[in-house]
């Protein structure tokens, strides 16, 4: 039988099976996988995650970057802290199978969520970052005074998924200089300025590019020790 088709195969079609070992570990994703035991799954998430977002908002960036973290970072201090340079991001992208319209769009999942003083306060000192929107500064500085405080990234709709992170960005409002920078880079900016005006090509590449991420650094079993947990919050005994 051809493992990926479940014909059978004949003797002149056996050179043409594939050996699913020789595979890329995320051609052996399936979206069918609880198809039979529990048939229902995506529903079912799809409806406790809902109820759970409409109750606790925050949860839904935390999500979103919990994804990334799990697919493209993995032990969490790699993952980039709001300083790095556009070029430095694109590696960090392409080491991960990831272009740059990737990176825009999924920088993007800043529309909403917050983040921490520490990660911008660099750009809020006495000579602060002429990239920042002067009236934001002056926002954020009164936010920030103790450095723990947490500030919406995006300060026009913090609750909303939509294209206005990247109006800001064309508006100097970027929070973090990572942002900012997406749109004062030359190689990137026509990727926001192209977002900012067409919110269904943003809705629709950010799920390609969702899907791109869950593709990265994917662990099989018994090749590379991956495994289904029975308890999500402990390693199988």
């Amino acid at each position: 039988i051809n493992p990926i088709t479940s014909k059978p195969t004949t003797s002149s079609s056996k050179s043409s099976i594939i050996n699913p070992n020789n595979l890329p570990a995320e051609a052996l994703l399936s979206v069918s996988h609880y198809r039979k035991t529990c048939p229902d799954a995506e529903a079912i998430i799809h409806r406790r995650m809902r109820a759970w977002i409409n109750k606790d908002p925050t949860l839904a960036p935390a999500i979103i970057r919990l994804h990334f973290h799990d697919c493209a970072v993995r032990e969490a201090e790699l993952v980039p802290q709001g300083r790095e340079n556009t070029k430095g991001l694109i590696k960090f992208f392409e080491a991960r199978g990831l272009n740059m319209l990737d990176l825009v769009v999924l920088s993007g999942a800043h529309t909403i969520g917050r983040s921490a003083c520490h990660a911008f306060q660099h750009r809020l000192g006495k000579t602060p970052d002429p990239s920042l929107n002067v009236t934001l500064l002056n926002v954020v500085r009164k936010k920030c005074k103790t450095g723990y405080s947490l500030v919406d990234l995006d300060a026009t709709t913090p609750k909303k998924f939509d294209t206005m992170y990247y109006s800001n960005l064309m508006n100097k409002k970027g929070l973090l200089s990572t942002d900012q920078q997406l749109y004062s880079d030359q190689i990137t900016s026509p990727f926001v300025s192209a977002l900012a005006t067409q919110p269904n090509l943003f809705e629709s590449q950010f799920a390609v590019s969702m899907i791109k991420l869950g593709n990265v650094q994917v662990k099989t079993r018994p090749r590379d020790k991956g495994e289904i947990r029975v308890n999500c919050y402990f390693v199988n005994a």
